[in-house]
């Protein structure tokens, strides 16, 4: 699916959520799954959380904020505390949140934002990129970063 440029660094750190998503939603090694995800999660989707709410918060009408926020928190607290008979659960909350946002909520933002306000995203969402690249996990992002910026 074709995204703004400026929405790009949170679709590409769905890719990882949803592959978490997929791994606690199977039910194997649950265990396992949620100790992975606790990892991801303090290491980058917490941080994707807070910079969704911080940057796409002032882009969002009420009711979308609303349940951007009361997603992120109960995702975030089954993160954080969550058991591995919560391990499934999360893994479908996981999911449906990142479906919502890129089916719903994106195309909902791109169709309203003001080119001024895309401007702005892109330049605040060039820092959460470049704190992506940092993370070993994400080589092949940082190099596909590095392309693009050096294509435009």
């Amino acid at each position: 699916m074709k995204r703004h440029p400026a929405l790009e660094p949170f679709s590409r750190d769905h890719n990882g959520g949803l592959f978490a998503a997929r791994k606690l939603s199977q039910g194997l090694a649950p265990e396992e799954a949620l100790l992975e995800f606790a990892e991801l999660w303090r290491e980058e989707m917490k941080d994707h959380f807070d910079e969704e709410e911080r940057l796409l918060g002032r882009l969002c009408l009420p009711g979308e904020l609303e349940r951007l926020i009361d997603e992120h928190k109960r995702i975030g607290a089954l993160a954080e505390n969550g058991t591995p008979a919560q391990a499934t659960t999360l893994g479908k909350l996981l999911n449906d949140h990142i479906r919502w946002e890129e089916r719903s909520l994106f195309p909902a933002i791109e169709s309203r934002a003001t080119p001024e306000d895309f401007d702005w995203l892109e330049r605040e969402t060039a820092a959460l990129e470049d704190r992506r690249a940092e993370l070993p996990r994400n080589a092949r992002r940082a190099e596909l970063v590095k392309r693009r910026r050096s294509d435009g």
